[in-house]
């Protein structure tokens, strides 16, 4: 038998396989052509090796036991001299045996005290696998996938070897190029890489073999892993989900992954992967125009250029991408149509910001930053900014280094100390007339005009029936002059005097009716101001 790198990996596989099991049932043939198929061993080699582990040497060894009595054996007869019938072939396959028995006895996956039934073996291999065990995963993932003593399950079969693969065990990412072509172009690229560094020329010519040239590109965080385990700062034999969502995340830079790995320790790697590591690309947003129907008041043509610059989202990375910043002179239809955008946005995580009502803590460049904290890591992210009312210079100024930067925003954090890319979440403003200004340097304005007379009637209604659902009403009936006056105020003024009277009239689950004298009440009350001597205002009443 040649001392082959990849031979060696295939009979050590093998071997755990039957040791753990005892037997496969009839199997043991396609278990091993398969696994000959992997690790791209030859025919007339596979079939010699076969040969070797039926009847050779290696067929006599049954547990760890065994195998220590066959080199203590095996010494003696080569210090008398006695040991020329043993191949070097033969000799090398028992040896493959009797380690992997010793492994599977270290790694507690067979007891050597007594005979192990094939369903308590398979009971500790999934624990083990569960547990992080990467040989365990790999040999899990490995029977899934070819239906070896259970229910074939290729797709259940390929995670268990993309996760053994990910923390770079050489084994699983021969077998997740032979199980999974979407995986297949990475794991090549990883091997490559890895086989070099062992030297394992051979191997990779094996591989071009059947695949063909593979690729020298191959992404640095496969070399930093390296370098973690190495260094021992990692463990080989146990898989850390904690450090892979850390290195396979897009929105940290290397020089963040390297410091963390390399000397951050494990409370680092926790800190960093709580953060949103997993945000999405610059993609397209599908925004459904239909949901702009619902509106009271019609502004067909913005709702247009609303869902069009949403589309268009895919091409923020590029410096010339201008957000979006929607103004209108009333903070109603601002949020109206906030409102509305995050209802078409299906599927799509939308964060309303208040910019006034923050405080500069929130703008830090920490885990608590009012965009880390809003987003999810899972879906595309849309962080609406409202800049209305009393907005501080400060927050503004902070809030629009955010928006200003529409291609990469790049946040160095001090604890965790990373530098964390936020460019997948999309900043859109929404801002009343006295804002606006402020944003059409660095945004492309979307002005939604003022509401108009015949349109207050409408909006009346609008607003009438959400102050239903939200005191819980069953009908708000302002009369005729009601109507009247609260028609001919702007949008916000109505809004916030329907509010006052269905607060202190409400009846839960009644109807309400609002009269001429309730807003007059309203407007009296809400200009009495109190001084040292009472009302201020003398002309409506006494004070007592």
């Amino acid at each position: 038998m040649k001392d082959t790198f990849l031979q060696d990996i295939m009979l050590g596989e093998y071997f755990r396989l039957t040791c753990l099991f005892g037997s496969l049932g009839g199997e043991e043939k396609r278990a091993f052509n398969a696994l000959a198929d992997i690790f791209v061993v030859g025919e007339r080699e596979r079939a010699a090796l076969y040969a070797l582990t039926e009847h050779g040497s290696a067929a006599e060894i049954s547990s760890a036991a065994d195998h220590r009595r066959y080199c203590r054996v095996r010494e003696y007869l080569s210090l008398m001299g006695e040991d020329a019938d043993v191949s070097e072939d033969d000799a090398k396959c028992a040896a493959l045996k009797g380690a992997a028995y010793i492994a599977l006895e270290e790694e507690k996956l067979l007891d050597s005290d007594s005979v192990q039934l094939k369903s308590a073996a398979k009971d500790k291999l999934v624990q083990a696998a569960s547990g992080g065990a990467v040989r365990a995963m790999r040999l899990w993932g490995f029977m899934l996938s070819e239906g070896l003593l259970v229910q074939k399950n290729t797709a259940a079969g390929r995670e268990h070897l993309k996760k053994a693969s990910l923390w770079n065990d050489i084994p699983s990412l021969f077998m997740l190029a032979h199980y999974d072509e979407k995986s297949r172009h990475p794991a090549l690229c990883a091997l490559r890489r890895l086989l070099e560094k062992r030297a394992c020329r051979d191997a990779v010519s094996a591989l071009e073999s059947v695949y063909g040239e593979l690729s020298s590109h191959c992404p640095e965080e496969v070399m930093l892993l390296e370098k973690a385990l190495d260094q021992e700062l990692l463990r080989r034999d146990t898989f850390f989900p904690v450090a892979t969502r850390v290195l396979q995340s897009k929105v940290i830079d290397f020089r963040s992954k390297e410091r963390v790995l390399l000397s951050g320790g494990t409370d680092a790697v926790y800190a960093v992967a709580e953060l949103p590591l997993k945000l999405g690309a610059y993609g397209a947003l599908e925004c459904d125009i239909s949901a702009f129907k619902a509106l009271p008041i019609d502004r067909h043509e913005q709702a247009e250029r609303i869902v069009t610059g949403l589309k268009n989202a895919d091409l923020r990375a590029r410096t010339s991408y201008r957000p979006m910043c929607i103004t209108a002179d009333s903070e109603l239809v601002l949020d109206m149509f906030g409102a509305t955008c995050a209802k078409g946005l299906t599927g799509v995580n939308t964060s309303h910001i208040d910019v006034g009502e923050l405080t500069e803590r929130d703008f830090e460049a920490r885990p608590g930053n009012v965009f880390l904290r809003g987003c999810d890591e899972d879906r595309d992210n849309v962080c609406m900014l409202f800049f209305t009312g009393e907005v501080p210079e400060r927050n503004a100024e902070a809030a629009l280094s955010f928006v200003r930067s529409s291609g990469r925003r790049r946040f160095t954090l001090s604890s965790p100390c990373v530098t964390i890319d936020l460019g997948a979440i999309l900043p859109v403003c929404f801002a009343d007339k006295r804002n606006v200004g402020r944003l059409r340097k660095y945004c492309d304005v979307i002005d939604l005009g003022s509401v108009t007379k015949e349109e207050m009637k409408t909006l009346l209604g609008f607003v009438a029936e959400m102050k239903c659902h939200g005191y819980k009403v069953a009908k708000v009936i302002p009369d005729g002059e009601a109507e009247a006056m609260l028609t001919a105020m702007s949008a916000d003024e109505m809004e916030r005097m329907l509010d006052r009277i269905v607060s202190s009239k409400r009846v839960i689950g009644g109807t309400l009716h609002i009269t001429a004298a309730d807003i007059e009440k309203e407007r009296i009350e809400k200009t009495e101001l109190f001084g040292f001597g009472g009302l201020m205002n003398e002309n409506h009443r006494k004070a007592v």
